[in-house]
């Protein structure tokens, strides 16, 4: 195995621990090996350039609620939660990996984002 495919499984196994922490956090359905690895792929293509280790990051402060309440675990999901994730290290609101103590009270808003009828948050 060359060293660029020792990479990709370096990169798979790391998204797949770190879902597999999001579905114990958040109590979720369990998804098939299919169902993970399409998701994992959204979320390479959508962020090709990310490290891996920043997309754990972003899952983790995700699956913990520092973005908002999860009502339905989905690719659309981590991939906001990756995008809040990025918003705040741009703004600088990110330290050692976590967001300040600053809560969202409506995460697609942060994203520029509107929806007909937002969740709502306790």
């Amino acid at each position: 195995m060359d060293k660029e495919n020792i990479k990709e499984v370096e990169r798979i196994g790391k998204f797949l621990t770190s879902f597999t922490h999001i579905t114990q956090r958040l109590q979720s359905k369990s998804f098939t090996k299919e169902e993970v690895y399409v998701m994992y792929e959204d979320v390479i293509s959508k962020y090709p350039k990310l490290d891996v280790s920043e997309i754990v990051i972003a899952f983790r402060n995700g699956s913990l609620g520092d973005y908002g309440r999860t009502f339905k675990l989905c690719t659309q999901e981590l991939c906001i939660w990756i995008g809040i994730y990025l918003k705040d290290k741009r703004n600088g609101t990110i330290e050692n990996g976590k967001p300040k103590p600053l809560r969202y009270k409506n995460p697609y808003q942060e994203l520029g984002m509107t929806i007909l009828n937002p969740p709502k948050n306790d």
